[in-house]
């Protein structure tokens, strides 16, 4: 009977004990509490006692083990997130990852006068088919983004389209200390507001021709940038303009740049009001390697070049509408092992130039930017001063005496390597020839760009822009509803921008480098050593007009471009967007793409008519439309 009462006294606080395991921690102690007045009354000896007072001990430990591993779990879990975009969160918020990216497909139209339409003839090379109305699949990118440990910022981004460079941007910010903070890897320089508002913001669908002069935009470098004091930022960088040290296709050598900026109203804390002032500089040097080019004329070209500046007309209109290079090496004719008979070009089968030619750059940028609740006027203007010079091309200039004792071609001179300065035949040179030597292997460019913008922008459903800037920079308008049908339209915004560059200061030495514009005369290159037609025949021999040197006011004809348009934005939410600009630019002269024409001279006259090959004579303005789709995430 005892042995009886034992088994179920123990069953029942077994039972208990099962129980009490459902409940909580605390609930233990009141176990142990039961177990001593079991064992006071006999019913459980001292050895069960003790057995079962260990077993609740230890479901007690287990169950404590699980609540911190479950709390602990919970830290570090990952949690699906959506805020403008779909990602991952850790429980205690020290690390997120999240998926990024945009698709930007565009339509184009374009209208010029009458005389003149690229979309009949526009295939024959990458210029002329600018001209050509159809699609376009702007950007496409895909990448991740978060943070670590709270302080540590990430980005990596691929670009999928064409040929541009696989790795758009890669960088980490370590930013521990919020008013000095460190990146590393390819990034967006610090400079232009313009180019810092990311692609999936800007008012219009293409940046003004500030962004096409000399602006870095994502470099390889590091910087350090902070925001010491709410509505002050600063950043400095320095950067080179090649992903490695050993990409002969890239630009190579080191810059560094810089920008300040300030919103007045936040210091002040003036209310619904951005008053934004900033500068910036670039500064330093990088090394361009030439290459040689089938796009600018009929036959292929010997002499390799480097385009230092050049512009395509504002919202991606016609390429190349202004052109500066310097000439590198000719890279001349090879002769074939068999019989010694002479090959195709070199350059044909993809050999570039062996020197390089450096480029000096110091870019100024003032910008600024007034926005009252809905309204934003914002204007930018850049300088970009140029300086470049190589010293050993050339390959183009006719023959000449070089020294008293033979003839020689300045061509064969230079390819031989020789030196501005340094004479032939023992510094015996014939009288006269110094200076055309020079010309010739001293291959260069000096001068400066300038260009700016102004545009306004006004948010027709009322979205405040002191909502949308941030850290020196707007972020993207959010609308204030969505855009679904019976519920809400989004948000719309008007937008009227003008821009003009103007290259009018930058001159190019050397008869190999030239300056590549629209004109109304006939020459495929504008040169510095023209001469004159051949009269009463149908091809000139260089320019026809020696005042319309490469360096001459006629020479240079659209050197100064200018464009304005409108157009509206229709924002769905905050991750699409429908975008429609109309916009129109002024030549400034006859424009006519770079291979597209052979030039007809009037007969006894010095200034040949242009007709190019199609029966055109070239356009002063173009009118082109745009239709973009955009998704972001």
């Amino acid at each position: 009977m005892a042995l009886f009462n034992t088994l179920r006294a123990a069953s029942s606080v077994a039972a208990i004990a099962a129980g009490l395991m459902a409940v909580s921690v605390p609930a233990y102690a009141d176990m142990e509490s039961l177990l001593e007045k079991l064992r006071d009354k006999g019913i459980l000896n001292e050895d069960e006692f003790n057995e079962m007072r260990q077993d609740v001990r230890e479901a007690r430990r287990e169950a404590a083990m699980d609540k911190v591993n479950k709390a602990n779990s919970a830290k570090t879990e990952l949690q699906g997130v959506w805020k403008d975009g779909f990602g991952f969160t850790t429980g205690d918020g020290q690390h997120s990852i999240k998926l990024t990216g945009r698709i930007q497909a565009d339509y184009r139209w374009k209208e010029a006068p009458a005389d003149y339409n690229l979309g009949t003839y526009g295939t024959e090379d990458r210029d002329t088919s600018s001209g050509a109305n159809g699609f376009e699949l702007r950007r496409a990118r895909f990448g991740v983004q978060g943070f670590m440990y709270k302080d540590i910022n990430y980005k990596a981004e691929w670009n999928l389209v064409g040929g541009a460079p696989v790795v758009d941007e890669a960088f980490a910010n370590f930013a521990y200390y919020k008013p000095v903070q460190l990146t590393v890897g390819r990034f967006k320089q610090p400079f232009s507001l313009e180019q810092l508002t990311s692609s999936n913001s800007t008012d219009f669908a293409e940046r003004s021709y500030v962004d096409q002069n000399g602006v870095p935009a994502k470099k390889l470098g590091a910087m350090l940038s902070g925001e010491p004091k709410k509505g002050i930022t600063y950043a400095a960088s320095v950067f080179q303009q090649g992903m490695d040290e050993l990409t002969l296709a890239d630009g190579r050598g080191t810059q560094y740049a810089g920008r300040l900026t300030g919103n007045i109203a936040q210091l002040f804390n003036v209310k619904d009001t951005v008053l934004h002032v900033g500068v910036g500089y670039v500064g330093g040097s990088y090394e361009l390697r030439p290459t040689q080019s089938d796009q600018t004329a009929s036959n292929y070209e010997t002499v390799t070049r480097a385009t230092i500046a050049s512009f395509r007309t504002m919202n991606r209109g016609l390429n190349n509408i202004y052109r500066a290079q310097v000439a590198g090496q000719d890279v001349g004719l090879f002769t074939n092992t068999v019989a010694g008979t002479v090959g195709l070009p070199q350059s044909r089968l993809g050999l570039g130039s062996e020197s390089t030619i450096g480029v000096d750059q110091d870019l100024l940028g003032l910008e600024a930017a007034v926005a009252y609740k809905s309204f934003k006027i914002q204007g930018e203007y850049t300088n970009n001063q140029l300086g470049s010079l190589n010293k050993v091309v050339s390959g183009t200039a006719a023959s000449t005496t070089v020294d008293a004792g033979s003839t020689a071609t300045n061509a064969a001179s230079c390819r031989a390597g020789v030196q501005p300065g340094v004479n032939l035949n023992n510094g015996n040179y014939a009288s006269g020839t110094t200076s055309q030597l020079l010309n010739d292997c001293q291959q260069g460019a000096a001068g400066d760009v300038n260009s700016w913008y102004v545009q306004g922008v006004w948010n027709i459903t009322g979205e405040k822009w002191a909502d949308a800037y941030s850290g020196g920079i707007f972020k993207g308008i959010k609308p204030m509803t969505n855009f679904k049908p019976g519920v809400g339209w989004g948000a719309f915004q008007l937008g009227l921008r003008y821009s003009k560059f103007d290259a009018s200061s930058l001159n190019v030495t050397g008869s190999g480098s030239r300056i590549q514009s629209g004109r109304s005369f006939g020459t495929t290159d504008q040169r510095t050593d023209p001469a004159a037609p051949n009269a009463g025949t149908t091809a000139p021999v260089q320019d026809g007009d020696s005042t319309r040197a490469v360096n001459g006011a006629n020479g240079k004809m659209n050197s100064e471009v200018e464009s304005y348009g409108i157009g509206l934005n229709w924002l769905l939410n905050p991750n699409a967007k429908i975008m429609v600009e109309w916009t129109h630019t002024n030549f400034g002269g006859n424009f006519v793409s770079l291979d597209t024409y052979t030039a007809s001279p009037s007969n006894g006259t010095t200034a040949p008519t242009l007709v190019n090959t199609k029966g055109k004579v070239g356009v002063n303005a173009e009118d082109l439309v745009s239709i973009r789709a955009q998704v972001n995430f």
